[in-house]
């Protein structure tokens, strides 16, 4: 039951799927590096498509008075499979060429550069966090999906569209937040990135753990992996180094390491 003479629902059902299995895989391809093909649709004509099946529901649901008839179910169904669709599409717009600058702004982070690591990622920053808003609409549109009101050879497209999208999700929220360690701990990294000792061991700690909690995962997981290695391999040097330099002052006054005022253990635990 079409809403309106020109609207051929089981195209557009199919469009919807189809739509979003072009662009999940679009939204991997552009974050691993990989030059992707140019889409034979635009992110205009999803946005038509939902809005051609959000109608179709409606009427629907006014026609039959419920939203538990199974045909309404089938159409809600494919609705939301319309939603993630125009939402993944959006995000490729923002993404255009961003996935290439993320990348460069995290070897610049592994490789010391901390300066230029920021600002690649600051000229960039804005495209990200719309792109990320996107996708996670995206998702979360698709777990509404009632796989059982979705036609067989849909299923495997849906769930394997919404397995790239998660991982492109906790690519972005990952790589985004190891640049913001960056930023919140830019003076620390570029001393230790020259060698100098800082004076906190509770900033290097700090510094250490919240690195410690970025995930190297999805398509952007070799890069995020190089620069949160890198981060936590400038800290435990530091601190290899600091050991070394206790261990040398115990060993000159005798091995006590006090000095004056030094008290000595209670037992030999």
């Amino acid at each position: 039951m079409p809403s309106r003479p020109n609207i051929n629902v089981l195209e557009e059902y199919v469009k919807a799927v189809m739509y979003l299995n072009k662009s999940a895989l679009a939204i991997e391809s552009e974050l691993a590096g990989y030059p992707i093909q140019a889409l034979d649709f635009t992110p205009e004509e999803a946005v038509t498509n939902r809005n051609k099946l959000e109608m179709y529901v409606d009427n629907l649901s006014h026609a039959y008075g419920s939203m538990d008839t199974f045909i309404v179910q089938v159409a809600r169904s494919y609705l939301y499979v319309a939603e993630a669709s125009s939402n993944s599409s959006l995000a490729l717009v923002p993404l255009n060429n961003t996935g290439k600058e993320l990348k460069e702004a995290l070897a610049l982070l592994a490789r010391c550069r901390i300066d230029e690591a920021l600002e690649r990622y600051s000229e960039i920053e804005l495209r990200i966090l719309n792109a990320t808003y996107q996708i996670e609409n995206a998702k979360n549109a698709l777990s509404k999906v009632n796989k059982a009101t979705v036609a067989e050879n849909h299923v495997s497209i849906v769930d394997s569209s919404q397995e790239r999208l998660q991982k492109s999700l906790n690519s972005l929220r990952n790589a985004t937040i190891l640049m913001e360690i960056a930023r919140k701990y830019g003076s620390l990294l570029k001393m230790l990135c020259s060698g100098n000792s800082p004076g906190s061991n509770n900033q290097l700690s700090d510094l250490l753990n919240d690195a410690s909690k970025v995930k190297a995962t999805g398509p952007l997981a070799p890069d995020i992996m190089n620069a949160r290695n890198a981060i936590i391999g400038l800290v435990s040097r530091e601190g290899a180094g600091q050991e070394r330099q206790i261990n040398s002052a115990q060993s000159s006054s005798g091995g006590q390491g006090g000095g004056a005022g030094y008290v000595p253990p209670s037992s030999d635990d």
